[in-house]
C-alpha cells in the first residue's frame, strides 16, 4: 500500500530510525534515467487515481504556487496543473526532464531538492513522488523545502513502501 507522510514528522523518524539512505542496487541513479528518460512518458502515465489524492491534500487552487521536487518528466507536475495552481518543477537530471520541458510547465529548473534555485517562502505546496529514496541526505532536502514554503504551506510525499518514509 501507499504512504501518505509529512514533513513535519521527519526529524521524529530520522530520531527513531537514524539516517536514511537510499538502498544500493549497484546501479547507478543518474545514469538509468539518462537512459530511460526519452522514452519514460510513452510507457508512463500520470497515475489518476493519485493525482485526485494529491490534489485535495495540496489544496490547489488558482493563484497559488507548487513545486513537484525531482519532477523527471513532469507527467504528474503536469497532471495536477491542470487541476489547479501554478506549478515549478525541479530535476537534478536535466535529460530525464525532456517531457516536462515539452508540457508547457513554465517554472521548470535544474535543481536539487537541497539547493532550490527559488528565494524563501514562495511556494503554498511541495510535492515529492516516488523520489524520496533517492536521497542521500533527507534531512538537507527537507531543510530545501522548508525555506522555499510559505508558512501553513503543505508538503505530500507519495512513496511506493513504508520502508521509503
Amino acid at each position: 500500500p501507499s504512504h501518505w507522510a509529512s514533513a513535519m514528522a521527519t526529524e521524529r523518524i530520522h530520531q527513531r530510525v537514524g539516517p536514511i539512505a537510499p538502498r544500493s542496487t549497484g546501479i547507478k541513479m543518474s545514469v538509468l534515467y539518462d537512459k530511460i528518460g526519452d522514452g519514460y512518458d510513452t510507457a508512463r502515465r500520470a497515475d489518476q487515481a493519485i493525482v485526485r489524492g494529491l490534489a485535495p491534500y495540496l489544496a490547489l487552487a488558482p493563484g497559488r504556487r507548487y513545486l513537484d521536487v525531482g519532477c523527471g518528466t513532469g507527467n504528474y507536475t503536469a497532471a495536477l496543473a491542470v487541476l489547479g495552481g501554478i506549478w515549478h518543477g525541479v530535476d537534478p537530471r536535466a535529460k530525464s526532464g525532456i517531457g516536462a520541458r515539452e508540457s508547457a510547465i513554465p517554472g521548470l529548473a535544474e535543481a536539487s531538492a537541497k539547493a532550490l534555485p527559488f528565494d524563501a517562502a514562495v511556494f503554498d505546496g511541495v510535492l515529492y513522488i516516488l523520489l524520496i529514496h533517492d536521497f542521500t541526505d533527507l534531512l538537507a532536502a527537507f531543510a530545501g523545502i522548508g525555506r522555499v514554503l510559505r508558512s501553513g504551506g503543505r508538503v505530500a510525499i507519495f512513496t511506493a513502501t513504508p520502508e521509503q518514509v
